[in-house]
């Protein structure tokens, strides 16, 4: 960038209006007018400033800009605007990228029109030649117009403006980033890598320098410093330097919008900004380390183990906890759960502003009991007032310190799936790559990647192992009282305490089969646990409604059926049954509260000493018959093993173990290869599996199990039927809104929905027969059959047809629901007055006026047998709404 030395009168491209070139020198008004925005007054003096050796710099222009109501440098002496500019180097998308702010146009000339102002007076100068008069050196005019020309003697021109479009600005490209790499440190990962998120990947990738690296956010790339020292102090290395203090350099008395994006040099003095830290630690857990030493020497740091920055929406909002004592005390607690504050936005729980008090911008609370962005003071300036740079319980002083670090690092942990295997869903395919160890491990969402613990153990209480973790509470550390953001998208740290999030075990259970079991312990050392064969949790819209059933009894007893079929409540969105009252705020935590509960897993943590056995406790009321807190609680869900995969080496590599797993486990459930992708069970039994089980299927939608009654002969008539409902139990709650009726639900061995979309999917272009089999609790049997089935799609109402009734001793109950849309307790198409999924039958089905059958009712028991037509009933039967022992519904293509 030697190039670029500026030289008498070559600022004036950086001052050029667009259009209105000029051709003058720093003088007077130079930075002045850098630093003015609209409106506003320019409150700098600077004086006649020839600005040499000049170079462009990461935060060039921009440090020279003026903030709305920030203090402005003084630059009163001519070496001051050098000093401001020193040590600056060209970004990799060059000075546009570099200089533009947010909300200015990046405009064709480069570096020149982007210092423009709308509406700006024009710049005076002091080198115009006028009708061919030179104009006075020593008075300023008016900056040359269409009709005047620049002084062409005793004055060199310097390059153009930084623009592609420039001769000059491509001829030196090559030395530009060569430079830019020399100035800037190693600051691009290599371009066959994943995108760096933080300084984890980029060592990650292989580089051990520190320095500065660029990592990748929402926002495009960004800068940060890197610190990749292992051992010591730094502990293991690979921090991410939020902030760092050194000197009185940079200004840190700044506004709210220069701390949401970030501030400073990132080889010095910065601060790296609101907005990346919430992105950083929004979907990761991340520890911070604080380093500080003090004029003598002296070292110490604070580390804490778990820290996150909520959105801007929730004020930059801290979380932190879990401090290791380094010598330096905990400052940060006493800030814990605080919004952000600035001297133009005040959100402490002070009367007075904190940022105009302690000249600064932080998390403070009433005020500080650290200020590490207050004014940076000497030695010989430090004094026991708060407004430095400080941190009390150091050695409860508030003398200013030499230096201050705040650095984060996330959780590694065994959190990578190896490359060549499918990306995981849950902590079975992290098992099935072959991973034995219980750790953090990395799950694919549509979200993207997810951190999740995975408890590998298997044998004794962990039941086969692979679990997924969902919640666990051991200590205080973490405060689960929250809203419904935070419960949306998990919290906590996956080596510690954590919630995983609604959002996640809606994605993971909306489509597969999972269990739920809950370990727990008392402060006695006394064990138990809880299994559910069934869980799953519906979608946003639905309120995350949880939906559990299958109890097995491990000691514990079953206080979580009580919140079956309840949506999930917090203290800002309550959706409980409780009459003029928020659960949550009464429990002091978030659930699928009923009214309000018998168990309560987020509640507040206390230890033995402190329980008192009410319901704000963490408890399991049903163990003991008490609200006593536990010493921990464990939730954590399994899928039902997923069919085999071909395409995947370590599948393949493992196929004679695989394929005996899936014969104990699940059936034969995995189509040949070298078959046509199956569509439906006719395709199965194509391929030369004659077992009755769980198979897979493709549809438009991805790979969807079925569960395959390949029985030929007697009723099922030739076999390879594709069962689409099943009902033997009460296990599988049926009474499921729009959601999940579309895309199913349930146990593909037990009892199950296949969902409309699939049915409409199977029927659409191929002739199917529908059969329906029936039995009472008295053993006795029928069914129906009909030649023809098929459903229309989600634009018609996944409208039903149905005919060719061919009587196998249960009568045509069907034929009334021929021509009818689907109803559900929350879209309503049936041709009733009121809405018969919800008023009467509590199901969901193609309901008319309403129904002669009702294989999605309540399944009654024998004992719980009544004429009352809300069970599973077919009334042309007997004539008659008695509720069946089972029903199945399935169907099967027509050659």
């Amino acid at each position: 960038m030697r190039a670029l030395v500026v030289t008498e009168g070559s600022l004036q491209l950086l001052l050029h209006r667009e259009e209105k070139p000029i051709y003058c020198r720093a003088y007077r008004k130079g930075a002045a007018a850098l630093m003015h925005r609209e409106g506003e007054p320019v409150r700098c003096r600077v004086t006649h400033v020839t600005a040499r050796g000049l170079t462009l710099q990461p935060k060039g222009a921009a440090t020279l800009l003026h903030q709305k109501g920030e203090p402005c440098p003084m630059l009163d002496e001519p070496g001051d605007l050098e000093q401001v500019m020193e040590g600056l180097s060209l970004r990799l998308k060059g000075a546009a990228a570099l200089l533009h702010r947010d909300g200015e146009p990046i405009l064709h000339q480069g570096a020149v029109a982007l210092l423009h102002r709308k509406r700006e007076s024009p710049l005076r100068s002091s080198m115009c030649q006028v009708e061919g008069s030179h104009c006075d050196r020593r008075e300023p005019q008016p900056c040359c117009t269409g009709r005047e020309s620049p002084i062409r003697h005793g004055v060199q021109r310097a390059p153009d403006p930084l623009s592609w479009t420039s001769e000059a600005m491509i001829a030196n490209m090559i030395v530009l980033l060569c430079l830019s790499a020399v100035l800037m440190g190693a600051d691009v990962v290599k371009s066959d890598s994943p995108r760096a998120k933080d300084c984890s990947d980029i060592y990650a990738n292989g580089y051990r320098a520190s320095g500065v690296y660029n990592i990748s956010t929402i926002d495009g790339p960004v800068q940060v410093y890197c610190e990749m020292a292992s051992g010591g102090l730094n502990d293991q290395g690979y921090w991410t330097v939020i902030l760092r203090r050194t000197d009185q350099e940079v200004n840190f008395f700044r506004g709210w919008r220069s701390y949401k994006w970030g501030f400073g040099n990132k080889e010095h003095d910065y601060w790296l900004g609101l907005e990346f830290l919430h992105q950083l630690t929004r979907r990761h857990q991340y520890r911070l380390r604080v380093d500080m030493e003090d004029f003598q020497g002296q070292k110490a740091y604070a580390v804490y183990r778990f820290f996150s920055v909520d959105s801007e929406a929730d004020g930059y909002k801290l979380h932190v906890s879990g401090f290791v004592n380094g010598g330096a005390g905990d400052s940060l607690y006493f800030h814990n759960g605080m919004k952000f504050t600035t001297f133009d936005k005040d959100q402490d729980r002070s009367p007075n502003n904190c940022a105009n008090t302690n000249y600064g911008g932080f998390w403070y609370y009433y005020c500080s009991v650290t200020n590490p962005t207050g004014p940076y003071l000497w030695e010989k300036e430090g004094t026991t007032l708060r407004n430095g740079v400080n941190w009390l319980y150091w050695k409860n002083s508030w003398n200013s310190l030499k230096s201050m670090t705040m650095k984060i690092r996330l959780l590694m942990g065994a959190d990578v799936v190896k490359s060549d295997s499918p990306r995981a869903k849950d902590c079975s395919d992290i098992y099935a790559s072959g991973y034995r160890t219980s750790g953090v491990y990395t799950i694919s969402t549509i979200d993207g990647p997810v951190q999740v613990y995975c408890e590998m153990a298997s044998g004794g209480l962990n039941d086969q192992g692979y679990w997924t973790v969902i919640l666990r509470r051991t200590d205080q550390e973490v405060n689960f009282f929250r809203g419904w953001r935070s419960y949306k998208w998990g919290f906590g740290n996956k080596e510690h305490d954590y919630w995983l999030g609604l959002e996640f075990l809606h994605q993971l259970t909306r489509r597969h089969q999972y269990r739920l079991r809950v370990d727990m312990e008392d402060f006695q050392g006394q064990k138990a646990y809880a299994v559910y064969r069934f869980f799953s949790v519906d979608s946003e819209a639905d309120g995350y409604k949880l939906h559990v059933s299958g109890f097995v009894n491990g000691g514990a007893g079953d206080s979580l059926s009580y919140h079956n079929g309840m949506k999930f409540t917090t203290f800002d969105k309550d959706q409980d049954l409780l009459s003029g009252n928020n659960c949550a705020k009464r429990n002091q935590g978030a659930f699928w509260y009923n009214d309000c509960s018998r168990t309560n897993p987020t509640a507040q943590y206390f230890e033995e000493k402190e329980s008192i056995g009410m319901i704000t406790e963490i408890n399991w009321y049903n163990w003991k018959n008490s609200w006593q807190s536990l010493k921990s609680i464990t939730m954590k869900i399994r899928r039902a093993p997923d069919p085999l995969s071909w395409t995947s080496e370590a599948m393949i590599a493992n196929m004679i173990v695989l394929l005996c797993l899936s014969a104990v486990l699940m059936g034969a459930d995995v189509v040949k290869s070298d078959s046509p992708r199956a569509k439906d069970c006719s395709d199965i039994y194509a391929s030369g599996y004659r077992t009755s089980g769980v198979y897979t299927i493709s549809t438009i939608d991805g790979p969807v199990q079925v569960y395959c009654e390949m029985a030929s002969g007697g009723l099922n008539e030739q076999g390879y039927w594709t069962v689409i409902l099943r009902r033997t139990d009460d296990e599988v709650n049926f009474f499921r809104a729009w959601r999940s009726y579309k895309w199913g639900f349930g146990n593909k061995e037990g009892d199950y929905w296949l969902g409309l979309e699939f049915l409409h999917q199977l029927t659409r272009r191929h002739q199917y027969r529908l059969r329906v089999d029936l039995e009472d609790f008295q053993g006795r049997k029928a069914y129906a059959v009909y030649r023809f089935f098929s459903v229309g799609s989600e634009a018609d109402g996944y409208k039903l047809q149905v005919s060719g009734f061919v009587n196998g001793g249960a009568g045509d109950s069907l034929s009334y629901h021929n021509g009818m849309k689907f109803s559900t307790f929350d879209k309503d198409q049936d041709l009733s007055d009121q809405n018969c999924a919800l008023k009467y039958y509590q199901g969901g089905f193609w309901y008319n006026s309403c129904y002669k059958t009702n294989p999605t009712g309540h399944y009654l028991q024998e004992k719980d047998n009544t004429v009352i037509n809300i069970g599973a009933t077919w009334y042309f039967w007997k004539n008659s709404w008695h509720s069946l022992k089972s029903i199945t519904m399935k169907i099967r293509r027509e050659k």
